[in-house]
């Protein structure tokens, strides 16, 4: 009995969809799929690197902070506008990885450089 009245509501959920009546239809159907977030591309030259840091795009660029290598931060600049340059020539040779925030400090993308 229970197969039976399983394999009933099975088909009667199903009949809408296959007839193209109007019906009740599932939930998991008619849901939409989230819109996902247009992240930009934004990237950071030049690499290597000697004096300055500069960003393609800076759209939604809250701000941007540079880690070195063990995570430790070394740098923070909340001023965002185009066409700017960050000052890094007071920072040791090596690689860093610049941290691009938005809004509510989310991450954007992380870039790896390298210092000279």
């Amino acid at each position: 009995m229970k197969q039976t009245l399983l394999a009933f509501f099975f088909f009667v959920s199903i009949i809408p969809l296959t007839t193209g009546q109007s019906g009740v239809r599932p939930s998991w159907l008619t849901q939409a799929e989230p819109e996902k977030e247009k992240t930009p591309k934004i990237e950071v030259f030049p690499n290597p690197a000697t004096t300055h840091i500069s960003l393609t795009e800076t759209e939604g660029v809250v701000r941007v902070a540079v880690y070195n290598l063990v995570g430790r931060l070394m740098r923070v600049y909340d001023q965002i506008d185009v066409d700017k340059r960050y000052y890094i020539g007071d920072l040791p040779r090596g690689m860093y990885l610049v941290q691009i925030l938005g809004d509510r400090n989310k991450i954007i993308t992380t870039k790896r450089i390298n210092k000279e």
